[in-house]
């Protein structure tokens, strides 16, 4: 081949694929030492609280369901008895919760409040 066709005639040079390794692997040791000398610096004393998440939470191992499909069926339970009852969502403000079917029926039969009328407004 020419070089007038445009393409190159000499490889990457070895030496330099080598010398960018040794230097890659230095730049690495010299990280992993700079590491373990930081961590050697540090006692026991100066180490941070453990957190909530620490060793000692996972020594007591994962809280299992000893019974999912009765935890769900409680669950579901507790969900539906919440939707279908009656009950006080806030006592202090006069908010409270209704059944759903007459909550609808009462949407059906006199609309949807009116925000100003509720607030006071004109």
């Amino acid at each position: 081949m020419s070089e007038a066709s445009g393409f190159e005639r000499k490889d990457v040079s070895a030496r330099h694929v080598v010398l960018a390794l040794v230097g890659l692997f230095l730049l690495v040791a010299m990280f992993f030492g700079i590491v373990a000398l930081i961590v050697s610096g540090i006692s026991p004393e100066e180490a941070p609280p453990p957190s909530q998440f620490g060793a000692e939470n996972l020594r007591a191992g994962p809280r299992l369901e000893v019974n999912p499909a009765g935890d769900q069926r409680r669950a579901e339970e507790a969900i539906r008895a919440r939707l279908q009852g009656y009950g006080w969502a806030d006592r202090n403000t006069g908010r409270a919760r209704i059944p759903i079917e007459r909550a609808m029926e009462i949407i059906a039969t006199q609309g949807w409040p009116d925000r100003d009328r509720r607030e006071g407004g004109p």
